[in-house]
């Protein structure tokens, strides 16, 4: 029984291919309307075989040699098998157009077929309002992605399903709004516009009191503290060399025997005098001035402290000086 209604339907369909329609001009020789039957052969198989994607394309592809009711109604089939129900409508439309050109029944039957299947799906078109009130220039909108012109209020037919609608324009947020229509049924979506608001600045951060001497201070107080504790050393050797002369020469006479040891003590004793008393008193001034660098807070100008070296009598000392 099917391949008798397979059987019939080819041969009905060849029948509106070769006798029915309207040819187009360049389809006219014998070969191309021969590919065009065997394309449409091809096209449904496919139909029957559930290929229906593949159908479509074969008959859009047919429907370029030669237009006729029935080929456009075969598209809407196929399409409507598909879920896609607003071009199914949109071809079985165009095919009843087709059959009945002027409104006269050229072709009955194909036109009561086509009447059939809009009955029956149009009521399964979901209708979705997208509304959009005062646009920006430059306001871009898209359902499902493809762009779609709103002047304030749009209605479109969809495919029951998810829908996206989505607008962009210069200076304000993206809009996006997901909605999931059955069979039907009717949504409104109203697009707002947010425009971007600048952020506020962020507040200064909290003064922190500097110390730009601290590090100076702490090091030259440190400096100070070393020839503070050196001078001490010094003076101690100094005062046991002394005590060392007075031992060995009582009264100040010096044994000749050990005069060019005692010499040499008494010059050592005479240069460690002023070295201890210079490394104490600039231990003392470093260390002070040390102090007084981690008590300031803060200068408009930098100082820079450094320990000087100054030749004396018999040997140097250390001093302490800066820039500022």
């Amino acid at each position: 029984m099917r391949a008798l209604r397979t059987t019939t339907t080819v041969a009905l369909a060849l029948a509106w291919l070769c006798c029915g329609g309207r040819a187009h001009a360049q389809a006219q020789t014998p070969s191309e309307l021969a590919a065009g039957r065997q394309l449409f052969v091809e096209a449904l198989a496919d139909e029957e075989h559930g290929r229906f994607a593949d159908a479509v394309t074969k008959y859009k592809r047919v429907l370029v040699i030669r237009d006729t009711p029935n080929i456009r109604y075969r598209i809407g089939a196929s399409l409507e098998r598909l879920g896609k129900l607003v071009q199914a409508s949109e071809s079985y439309t165009a095919a009843l157009r087709a059959a009945n050109p002027g409104g006269a029944s050229a072709d009955g039957e194909v036109a009561r077929a086509v009447q059939t299947r809009l009955d029956a799906i149009n009521p399964k078109i979901a209708h979705l309002t997208v509304r959009v009130t005062a646009p920006p220039a430059g306001t871009e909108i898209t359902v499902d992605g493809e762009p779609t012109a709103v002047q304030g209020v749009a209605e479109l037919a969809v495919d029951p399903g998810a829908h996206v609608v989505a607008a962009t324009a210069p200076g304000t947020r993206s809009f996006r709004s997901s909605v999931d229509l059955t069979e039907g049924a009717r949504a409104d979506v109203p697009i707002v516009l947010e425009p971007l608001v600048s952020a506020p600045p962020a507040p200064p951060a909290p003064s922190v009191a500097t110390h730009p001497y601290r590090t100076a201070g702490i090091v030259t107080a440190a400096a100070g503290g070393v020839l503070l504790v050196g001078g001490v050393v010094v003076l101690t050797l100094r005062s046991g060399a002394i005590s060392d002369l007075k031992e060995a020469c009582p009264g100040g006479e010096c044994p000749a025997s050990q005069r060019d040891a005692l010499q040499s003590k008494r010059d050592r004793a005479q240069t460690e005098g002023p070295l201890g008393v210079a490394l104490v008193g600039t231990g003392v001034a470093a260390a002070a001035a040390g102090v007084v660098l981690m008590l300031l807070t803060g200068s408009e100008k930098g100082t820079t402290a450094r320990l000087v070296p100054t030749p004396i009598a018999r040997g140097a000392m250390l001093t302490f000086g800066g820039d500022l």
